[in-house]
């Protein structure tokens, strides 16, 4: 691995592309008076790069001098610079001593940069390795100074000393030495000494400042006023001198920006100035590499002569790619999640921390990941120790700010735990009124509220009254309204909350509303100072700590990514968890074990340990589950959830489940020695219904072909069936196993009673709606039709279903509809809303599958509005009585008759027969029945009076059929008209008498009708009333004629609306006595032919005219007197004539008897002589009789006349 590692160097690349940037440069150096220089960027965006880049590139052409001014600030002095500000307190001494410093720096590196035998006259001095003979040289100069002081001091005691010794050469030696021309010399070198010394002294304190003040009797005196003068200014001359005598043309001044100080520039700018003055064929640049922000306004224009600004080489928007190109050189890039690292790259945005990072990565993976760690983290623990170092550092200790930030995580769960508290001890004093309230109802309620405010006086006390008692109306509808069933469910989700929270990772805690809270931390020590961590939340990299620590790559783990793990060892976790187990002291299940393995492989663990609760632990249980194979690990597994299962460790159950370590394993163990295990969890209070889902999906997908028998006996008494057929949201499932799950479903024998098709996936739907694993109800079918096959219309969906889906298209929907059409038919009836408009040969179907329930088929049928076109195409008759009480038969001649053929006339037959305004075509029946069977329907039809008279008259005539033989009594008038009018009734003397006997009120209808047969039967029909009846009637002439022709006696046409014609002809053969004298008197009101009848019976009846005294009409008188009658009658008929006619008449009546000239009897002075004759003797006796005349007698003058006496 190491052959392929590439590291990342921290200093400037130098091999860049200098495209654009080198026309730049060749312009600064093209044009003389360009002398400073500004290239400009923000930190790590690539300046230092460039310069070298260019250096590099432009060969010998250029000596270039760089003077590099690295400045960094430790943690402590960060929070100086935020507390005091660039622009407070600018001219301080402070303020000024610094940049004193800088400018120091500068000659410094400018000082070294030049060989000194260049700089020979400058007072600046470069230290150079001292010689010993010169510290020989100064030691003796020193002790002969010192020597020389003591001889001076002390030379009475050094003479006194000397003479104290006996005489001899030590004696003598000593009073050469300590002589008084000694003593002499020794003052006179006293004096040079100290006189060099005072010089050297004051030369120090004048260059290098020494002594800033004295104090003298406690007054201070200042020895130099000017002490915080500008170097600069104070060797502006000197700095001249070096800048002259430099072989280089470029001076590069890097980092001065890190100072903030522009005064610095300022000076630069004045040196370059001066210096250029002198060297204006070959001036000397100076490049200046500052970050953008230097100079906050246009300042910066007017003091650079060309400013090069510099693109980042990175920024937040490329260091994602240049970060994975960095992990793809060292190797380690594959093991990391791009969703993190894209992530990471938001917040960094400077080379060389980048770069560092990556180094820093490689190496720590390499040396700690031998546990597999998580490579994200381990990451992640590098960012954060690059950007915080030293709250890295103080983490490892167990301090700073990411410590007391995980410390959090235990106050956190007990906030919300709680918080969850509160909130259900609320719902459970909710329940507790609710239960307090006893009222029977809400009229009591408001009669007690009557009645206490009635006894209550002013508005606040009346207001309060129905404050309480709207409280007790609200907790009685609550009681009423199960709302005490919704509110403990309310209270047991809060209870499932609480274990959620304990198990949660401390990311999962983390909430928009908590984090602020979570990242403002702070740690007092012993002496109560409190320390907020100012520096890491003022930092630029503050939000990605926190995106780090939010997303959990940060995380209770961090430890296992800061330290080597020693292989063979045990980590202080696994001690105190192994001590634990021994001292029978158990830790909550959630307390990490660092290595697992080397705990169980620990002497002190025996398998009666997996009996206790103290090896109940989430990172022992995943270990046992990861590493089954093992013999030993298995039994301890097998004790462990037997253990589980013995003491109901629900809640340790569920909070492993949901830490997600081994689930897989961990499921198909539990089903396997707990099959009942889920029938039990559906209905426990540890067990949310999230997790219930889980498992129950687990179940589903880890159950192999041969773990079928397994999962029917987790499915005992069709408890998992039951649970998944009811949960409507089950398919919300990410990425599911369809063939898994479907292959389980048919075994199961799941079957949906309803879905949630919006939270569903919509693979997994569209198996359900294929597999048809989905009950038969209204909502699922419609949920189909609606998402499979897009019908989109809610009235076709309630009124047409079964025509949607049984299309013979073989869709899943129309088979599953088919395999169980009983059930779907009931789902149509259920939910049609009394309206089923099914087409025709769906209805047909559905009503002859004999799987529905006949009653169900009738319901059916009650709310179709299709009619059947074909009757028979229903095979079950016993459903026809039904179709026609509902009208889905279609009218016809063909239905009508085979019902009957099956039910004989019927009410129900009936009804429908009468139901419709249509007319049934009754004319091809023959082409579908036999003879026998259309006689019987018009047999029956006939006899049917309830039949309307309509469908009556439309279905005798055309079924062909006639009856010679009619006995059928009771029959309707108006039936019987049309059985007449049809010509249906054979006109016989039996049908005939059969008429006249039980149906009198039609029979001249029936006459009328065969008239023609009537006549031709007179011989044995015939009947008196019946004729003269029929006389009257609105028939032929001719056959009235023919009819009077059999009339055996009299017929009176009296009042009778007879014709000319008929009654001249009664009159004549059938004259009935008592007309004569109707007709006598209205003689003249009727036609000739009925005057002639008449005429002519008045001729045979004048003796019963004159007997009877008729009172007969003028015109027959004067007819029948001037006709040819005998004599004798015509006298008394005259006779008895007389008693009601006048003169006048009398006269037309001698006018037409041929006696004109008796007129004139009744002239006034009329002489006239008649006649002697008898008829007129006859007349004149007559008038006698009567008083016309007095008398008459022979003429005296001719005997054959006779003369008239009138009367007066």
């Amino acid at each position: 691995m190491s052959e392929t590692i590439k590291y990342q160097k921290l200093t400037p690349n130098t091999d860049i592309d200098l495209k654009g940037y080198d026309k730049a440069f060749d312009f600064v150096f093209k044009n003389n008076d360009v002398k400073n220089i500004a290239i400009s960027g923000p930190y790590g965006s690539g300046k230092s790069i460039l310069i070298e880049s260019y250096k590099k590139t432009s060969g010998k052409k250029h000596s270039f001098m760089r003077i590099s001014l690295a400045h960094f600030r430790g943690n402590e002095n960060d929070e100086t610079e935020e507390e005091f500000p660039d622009d407070a307190e600018k001219d301080s001494p402070k303020k000024l001593s610094e940049e004193a410093v800088l400018e120091g720096k500068i000659i410094n590196q400018l000082i070294h940069q030049v060989p000194s035998e260049k700089i020979e006259q400058t007072s600046f001095k470069v230290k150079n390795k001292i010689n010993i003979r010169d510290i020989i040289s100064i030691a003796a100069l020193i002790f002969l100074f010192v020597f020389s002081l003591i001889l001076i001091m002390f030379s009475t005691q050094l003479e006194d000393w000397t003479n104290s010794f006996s005489d001899g050469a030590f004696k003598i030696l000593l009073s050469s030495v300590f002589g008084r021309y000694n003593q002499l010399a020794a003052g006179m070198i006293v004096i040079a000494a100290s006189s060099l010394f005072i010089f050297k002294l004051v030369k120090a304190q004048k260059y290098k400042n020494l002594f800033k003040k004295i104090n003298v009797n406690g007054n201070e005196i200042e020895i130099f006023e000017n002490q915080d003068d500008s170097y600069f200014d104070k060797y502006l001359n000197e700095i001249l001198y070096l800048f002259e005598n430099v072989e280089q043309d470029v001076v590069v001044f890097e980092d001065l920006d890190r100072y903030d100080s522009v005064e610095i520039f300022e000076r630069l700018h004045e040196i370059n100035d001066l210096i250029n003055i002198k060297k204006a064929d070959k001036p000397i640049r100076f490049f200046y590499l500052i970050r953008d922000d230097m100079f906050l306004n246009k300042d910066r224009t007017k003091f650079f002569d060309f400013i090069i600004p510099v693109v980042p080489v990175i920024d937040s928007s490329n260091s994602y790619a240049q970060l994975i190109s960095f992990l793809k050189d060292g190797n380690v890039y594959d093991g990391l999640n791009d969703g993190f690292l894209q992530g990471l790259s938001l917040y960094i945005d400077d080379m060389r921390i980048l770069k560092n990072i990556c180094n820093e990565y490689i190496i720590y993976l390499s040396k700690i990941n031998i546990t597999e760690l998580n490579e994200d983290k381990m990451l992640a623990m590098i960012t954060y120790k690059n950007l915080f170092p030293k709250d890295f550092s103080e983490l490892q200790f167990g301090r700073g700010f990411v410590h007391e930030v995980m410390s959090s995580k235990n106050k956190l769960i007990e906030s919300l735990v709680a918080e969850c508290e509160t909130q259900k001890q609320a719902l459970q004093r909710r329940i507790d009124k609710i239960h307090s309230e006893v009222s029977y109802s809400l009229e009591e309620l408001d009669i007690l509220c009557n009645v206490k405010k009635n006894k209550s006086y002013g508005y606040n006390s009346t207001h309060k009254i129905e404050e309480e008692y709207s409280e007790r109306k609200k907790n009685f509808k609550e009681n009423q309204e199960h709302g005490v069933t919704l509110i403990q469910a309310a209270i047991q989700k809060l209870e499932n909350q609480k274990s959620q929270f304990k198990n949660e990772l401390f990311k999962d805690l983390i909430t928009r509303n908590n984090i602020g809270q979570l990242f403002s931390a702070s740690t007092a020590n012993e002496l109560g100072e409190i320390n907020d961590y100012k520096e890491i939340k003022r930092s630029n990299y503050f939000d990605l700590l926190k995106f780090l620590i939010r997303e959990g790559y940060i995380d209770e783990t961090y430890c296992d990514y800061m330290s080597y793990f020693y292989e063979g060892g045990i980590c202080a976790n696994d001690k105190i968890y192994l001590r634990r187990i021994t001292d029978q002291r158990g830790r909550a299940y959630e307390y990490h074990i660092t290595n697992p393995d080397v705990v169980l492989s620990s002497s002190i663990v025996r398998l009666a340990n997996f009996e206790q609760e103290e090896t109940l632990n989430f990172d022992l249980l995943a270990y046992l589950l990861a590493h089954r194979e093992n013999e030993t690990y298995k039994t301890y597994l097998s004790v462990l959830i037997e253990q589980i299962k013995e003491n109901e460790e629900y809640d340790f159950v569920s909070q492993f489940y949901n830490t997600n370590k081994s689930r897989i394993d961990f499921v198909k163990e539990i089903n396997v020695q707990w099959p009942d295990f889920f029938g039990i969890i559906l209905d426990n209070e540890y067990f949310t219904d999230e997790l219930v889902k889980s498992f129950s999906l687990e179940t589903l997908y880890y159950c192999s072909e041969n773990e079928i028998k397994q999962v029917n006996q987790i499915n005992q008494d069709n408890v998992l069936a039951t649970y998944i057929s009811s949960n409507g949201t089950y398919l919300e499932i990410e990425d599911p196993d369809i063939s898994t799950i479907c292959s389980v479903f048919g075994n199961l024998g799941v079957s949906f009673a309803s879905i949630d098709y919006g939270k569903s996936n919509k693979d997994l739907f569209d198996m359900v709606y294929e597999y048809g694993f989905y009950d038969i109800n209204y909502e699922n079918v419609r949920l189909m039709l609606i998402t499979e096959h897009h019908v989109n219309n809610e009235d076709d969906i309630k009124h047409k279903m079964a025509t949607l889906i049984l299309t013979g298209a073989d869709t899943p929907l129309e088979n599953r509809m088919k395999a169980r059409i009983a059930d779907f038919v009931k789902v149509i009836v259920e939910n049609c809303e009394g309206s089923i408009t099914d087409v025709q040969n769906v209805a047909v179907m559905i009503l002859n599958s004999e799987t529905i329930d006949m009653a169900l088929r009738e319901k059916y049928i009650s709310y179709l509005s299709t009619e059947v076109t074909e009757l028979s195409s229903v095979e079950n008759k016993n459903l026809w009585t039904a179709m026609l009480d509902c009208k889905n038969a279609a009218y016809s001649a063909d239905n009508i008759v085979r019902y009957f053929e099956s039910f004989g006339m019927i009410d129900t037959l009936i009804n429908f027969f009468n139901s419709s305004d249509l007319v049934a075509d009754f004319s091809d029946v023959s082409n579908s029945f036999n003879q026998n069977t259309i006689e019987n329907f018009f047999n029956a039809v006939v006899s049917c009076n309830a039949i309307s008279t309509v469908k009556y008259k439309s279905a005798l005539p055309e079924l062909g059929v006639k009856l010679d033989n009619f006995d059928v009594p009771d029959i309707d008038d108006d039936k019987m008209r049309v059985l007449i009018d049809e010509s249906i009734i054979v006109f016989n003397a039996e049908n005939m008498e059969f008429i006249r006997e039980h149906y009198q009120g039609i029979r001249y209808q029936f006459i009328r009708h065969n008239i023609a047969e009537y006549i031709g039967l007179q011989s044995k029909v015939y009947d008196y009333d019946e004729t003269e009846a029929l006389l009257s009637m609105d028939i032929n002439e001719d056959e009235k004629i023919q009819l009077i022709e059999y009339v055996k006696g009299s017929l009176s046409v009296t009042g009778k609306n007879y014709s000319d014609r008929i009654m001249a002809a009664i009159i004549t053969d059938h004259f009935c006595e008592s007309d004569a004298q109707s007709l006598f008197e209205t003689y003249g009101s009727y036609s000739d032919d009925v005057q002639n009848a008449i005429y002519n019976a008045a001729l045979g009846r004048i003796r019963s005219i004159t007997n009877y005294e008729r009172k007969i009409d003028f015109a027959l008188l004067t007819r029948l007197l001037s006709g040819d009658m005998d004599f004798g009658f015509k006298i008394a008929l005259f006779d008895y004539s007389l008693k009601f006619i006048n003169e006048e008449e009398c006269k037309v009546i001698f006018n037409g008897m041929g006696y004109e000239k008796l007129g004139a009897i009744f002239e006034p002075r009329s002489r006239k002589r008649y006649d002697n004759t008898n008829e007129i003797k006859k007349i004149l006796d007559t008038l006698k009789r009567h008083t016309w005349i007095a008398d008459y007698h022979v003429t005296n003058d001719n005997p054959q006349k006779l003369t008239v006496v009138k009367t007066r």
